[in-house]
């Protein structure tokens, strides 16, 4: 698995090296994850999740470990052992390329494990810790005017530990911290309009190799019968980001050349919209204006409709700043203001006016750095 994990790693930053070309601003966000497990890499050592015996223990079973429904804390285990045990636990750092690609990386720590069923004797849970650093690529598109899916696909380097050393009498555990690695492969869904953003998604990680050395006494009582895991398992992820910003790069040679290659909305393809103020004016032209209605402290947005960037940077001042925009009488055009800074006071606050002929209407608005106020402006059958 050595040259199939580094050749897929070049490739991340080979894609990682072709998104960032002509940027100098890069957006990242911080991911809090939090996904229950489903474990189905376990096996007898012939491969077979069934196994019998001639005498009195009957047919024995291994079957798939969903993590959430482990029951009770277990007294053999340290309060953050069963901690663990139910979630696989991560904060994960994700740099966005551009709209639609970014690459992830992070730290995540959980629990891997089976459950042992038999005939004619006890059932038994078994688990044992798993560390893991992923690196993983995300294609990210828009689903409608609310929802965006995401598609990502990866590796990961594991650190298995099997924990406690304990037997039930009839299983005996060694500790045989392994590493190993896994890819990974999986699509999430998420809620454009809201103030916490989430995201929900399913993934599949499948492993290679044997990372743990535990005997089942119950079906030879003399040497045992060996048990494998190779890490491979199913998951519903939960992620929140709760935190984003933008990393600007070191200018290069001839970067005013580039200038023009770069897409300006790259720099907001990470944040949120509220929900949309919707409005109904009469005319296809209409005149935007925006000013600060509170203390003038120096904020300033940047201006999009129907995906084109139409000011970038309007200093919020006491006086108003005014544009002639042309409206599509078929369909909703969509309004973006999207904060550049906080000004001196946070949030960023703002009065926009339009004018729709003879008639002047205002909203009072305010956006931050993870999200954008949004108008719908949906031009009246005359």
């Amino acid at each position: 698995m050595g040259p199939f994990i580094r050749n897929t790693t070049l490739i991340l930053l080979l894609l990682t090296a072709c998104g960032l070309k002509g940027q100098r601003l890069l957006n990242y966000r911080l991911h809090f994850s939090l996904s229950p497990s489903v474990s189905t890499g376990a096996r007898f050592e012939d491969g077979s999740r069934v196994a019998a015996t001639p005498n009195v223990t009957g047919t024995h079973y291994l079957y798939p470990l969903f993590s959430i429904l482990w029951g009770r804390p277990n007294p053999q285990y340290t309060p953050l052992q069963n901690f663990a045990r139910k979630f696989n636990y991560g904060f994960l750092f994700e740099l966005m390329l551009n709209h639609h690609h970014s690459l992830t990386t992070g730290f995540e720590i959980g629990a891997r494990g089976y459950g042992i069923h038999s005939d004619q004797s006890d059932d038994f849970i078994v688990m044992y810790r798993n560390i893991n650093m992923p690196l993983f690529y995300t294609y990210t598109n828009r689903l409608g005017n609310y929802w965006k899916w995401r598609a990502h696909a990866g590796v990961a380097v594991n650190r298995a530990t099997s924990v406690p050393k304990l037997t039930f009498d009839v299983i005996e555990i060694k500790k045989h911290p392994t590493f190993y690695p896994t890819v990974f492969a999986g699509l999430e869904l998420s809620y454009l309009q809201t103030r916490g953003p989430f995201s929900y998604g399913i993934e599949y990680h499948h492993g290679f190799k044997n990372v743990i050395d535990h005997r089942y006494y119950a079906l030879d009582y003399v040497k045992g019968q060996r048990i494998y895991s190779n890490g491979s398992h199913f998951r519903l992820n939960i992620k929140w980001f709760f935190l984003a910003g933008s990393i600007k790069r070191k200018e290069r040679k001839h970067e005013e050349d580039l200038a023009d290659l770069v897409d300006p909305l790259d720099e907001f393809s990470y944040r949120n919209q509220k929900f949309p103020v919707n409005v109904t004016v009469k005319n296809t032209q209409i005149r935007l204006c925006i000013r600060d209605n509170k203390t003038i402290d120096h904020d300033s947005v940047a201006l999009e409709l129907n995906g084109a960037l139409i000011a970038h940077k309007i200093a919020l001042k006491d006086e108003e700043s005014c544009f002639l925009i042309n409206l599509d009488r078929e369909g909703e055009n969509k309004l973006i203001i999207h904060a550049l800074n906080l000004g001196d006071v946070p949030p960023n606050t703002y009065e926009l006016v339009y004018y729709d002929g003879d008639d002047r209407h205002t909203l009072l608005l305010r956006s931050d750095m993870q999200n954008s106020s949004t108008v719908n402006f949906t031009v009246g059958k005359e």
